[in-house]
C-alpha cells in the first residue's frame, strides 16, 4: 500500500530531472497527497520532504515562479495545524527558484522569502537561521539580474552582513565568487573594487575562501570589460599565477578554457594594435595543451569565435583569410571528435561581421563583389545547416 514515503521518492525523481514540465507533474502529485491526507485510514500526509522537492522540481523546470506559490501553500497549511514546518534547504530552494526567473522583481522576491524566514526564526524556529548557503542563494538572486543597476550595491551589502553573522554564515569561496561574477557582469568598471575583493580573499588564509579557477576567471572578466590597455599587464599576472599553480599542484586555481576564452576577449577588447594576434597566439597555446594530454583544457566553439571576433574588429581585407582560417580550424577540432568545437550560428554570424567591417573600407567595385559573392556564399551554407542556422 502507497505511504508518504512512496509518494515522497516519486517527488523527489521529478525534483531530480530537468524537464520543463517536472514541477507541474510533482505539484499534482502533492494534490494527490494533501487530498488522501483527508481521507481517515490513509497512511499518506505530505510532508516537509514533499514540498522541499516539488519547490526543487519547480526550480530546474520552465516554471520557476511556481515554487515560490508552493512556500505560501506550505505556510498556509502550517497555520491550519499540520505539522509542516520549513527547514533552511526548504527556503534555499526557493531562493534557487527565483534566481533562475532573472525578472526585474526577482531581488524583491527573494528578500521577502529571506524576511519570512528571519521571522519564523525570531518566532521560535531557531533552526531557520540564515546560514552561509541561503545567503549564496540571495547573491544568487542579484547575480543573475546582469542588467540592475543596483546589483553590486547590493551583493556588497549582503557581504557585509555575512561578516557580522555566526560561523554557519560567514562569507566562502563561493560567495566571494558569486560577487565578482556580479562585477563582471556589471555595465560599470569595478577594477578597484574587484582587486580589493581578491585581496581580501587571499587574507584569509583558510581553505573555505581559497581562490580557485573560477575566483581567477571572474577577476578576469572584470579586467576585459574596462577595455583598457592598461589592465593587460596585470591580467598577464593572473593568468601566469594560474599556471604556476598548476605546475606546483595546485589543482584549484589552474587555467581553464574559460581562462583561455576569457584572455581571448581582453586582449582583443584591450590591445588596439595586435588584439587579434595576441588572441590568436593563446588559441595556438590552447591547441597544444589539448594535444598534449586528455586531462588539458581544450578550445570550444568559443574559443574560435572569440579569436574571430577579434579579427573582425580589424577592418584590412588582408585580414580576412585569418579569420576564414578559424572557422576552419573550429571545423577540423569538432570533425576530429572535440564536440564542444562544434562551429555554430555566432561563429558564423562573427565572420560575417568581419566581411561587414572590411566592406566600409574597400574601395574597388571589385572587392566589393567579391564580398559580397563571399558572405551570399556563407548565408547559403547556413541556410542549409541545422547546426548554424542563420537568425535575425
Amino acid at each position: 500500500k502507497p505511504d508518504t514515503r512512496s509518494f515522497n521518492s516519486l517527488l523527489n525523481a521529478f525534483s531530480n530531472v530537468r524537464k520543463p514540465d517536472a514541477g507541474r507533474s510533482a505539484e499534482q502529485i502533492l494534490d494527490w497527497m494533501e487530498d488522501l491526507s483527508k481521507n481517515e485510514g490513509n497512511d499518506v500526509t505530505p510532508n516537509i520532504y514533499s514540498y522541499t522537492s516539488v519547490i526543487n522540481a519547480y526550480a530546474k523546470s520552465s516554471s520557476p515562479e511556481r515554487a515560490e506559490m508552493i512556500l505560501h501553500r506550505l505556510l498556509q497549511r502550517r497555520q491550519e495545524g499540520y505539522n509542516v514546518t520549513p527547514t533552511v534547504v526548504t527556503f534555499t530552494a526557493v531562493l534557487d527558484a527565483i534566481s533562475r526567473m532573472k525578472t526585474k522583481d526577482s531581488p524583491a522576491r527573494a528578500a521577502s522569502v529571506i524576511a519570512v524566514m528571519e521571522e519564523l526564526h525570531l518566532g521560535g524556529n531557531f533552526e531557520l537561521e540564515p546560514n552561509t548557503i541561503t545567503y549564496n542563494a540571495f547573491l544568487q538572486v542579484w547575480s543573475r539580474c546582469r542588467n540592475h543597476p543596483d546589483a553590486p550595491k547590493e551583493v556588497l551589502k549582503i557581504l557585509q552582513l555575512m561578516k557580522s553573522k555566526p560561523e554557519n554564515a560567514r562569507p566562502n569561496i563561493r560567495t566571494y565568487n558569486t560577487i565578482l561574477s556580479t562585477l563582471a557582469n556589471a555595465r560599470e568598471n569595478y577594477i578597484e573594487l574587484a582587486e580589493g575583493l581578491l585581496d581580501e580573499i587571499n587574507g584569509y588564509g583558510n581553505l573555505a575562501v581559497k581562490p580557485n579557477s573560477f575566483t581567477y576567471n571572474c577577476f578576469l572578466n572584470v579586467l576585459a570589460n574596462t577595455r583598457k590597455e592598461c589592465v593587460v599587464r596585470r591580467a598577464f599576472e593572473i593568468f601566469d599565477l594560474m599556471k604556476k599553480n598548476e605546475r606546483y599542484g595546485n589543482g584549484d586555481g589552474i587555467p581553464t578554457t574559460q581562462t583561455y576564452n576569457v584572455m581571448m576577449k581582453l586582449v582583443s577588447r584591450c590591445l588596439p594594435t595586435d588584439g587579434a594576434i595576441r588572441a590568436e597566439e593563446l588559441l595556438d597555446e590552447l591547441e597544444r595543451l589539448s594535444e598534449s594530454s586528455s586531462s588539458c583544457p581544450r578550445p570550444n566553439a568559443v574559443s574560435y569565435t572569440s579569436c574571430i571576433t577579434a579579427w573582425s574588429r580589424d577592418m584590412d581585407k588582408s585580414k580576412l583569410l585569418r579569420a576564414h582560417k578559424l572557422l576552419e580550424r573550429m571545423t577540423v577540432a569538432y570533425d576530429a571528435g572535440n564536440e564542444t568545437a562544434q562551429p555554430n550560428t555566432i561563429a558564423y554570424n562573427a565572420l560575417l561581421s568581419c566581411y561587414k567591417n572590411v566592406s566600409r573600407r574597400v574601395d574597388t567595385r571589385d572587392d566589393q563583389a567579391d564580398i559580397l559573392l563571399t558572405t551570399s556564399r556563407l548565408l547559403d551554407k547556413m541556410r542549409k545547416s541545422k547546426s548554424f542556422p542563420p537568425n535575425q
